[in-house]
């Protein structure tokens, strides 16, 4: 009875194991796309930023 208790416990501490591991690369994964979308945010800004100046200045 205790040897099939404990493997019981062997299995589901693997299968979480596993799960871990797949929600740490899913997580790096996300971290690692919002980070690029964080980017593409920040360039689209400052070349936002150039054209306004530059229609700004034509205005002016």
């Amino acid at each position: 009875m205790t040897a099939m208790i404990a493997r019981l416990v062997m299995i589901s501490t693997s299968v979480n194991q596993e799960i871990l591991g797949l929600d740490v690369c899913f997580f790096f994964f996300l971290s690692k796309i919002s980070r690029k979308i964080e980017n593409i945010f920040f360039i689209w800004k400052k070349i936002d930023v150039k054209i306004f100046a530059h229609f700004k200045t034509k205005s002016l």
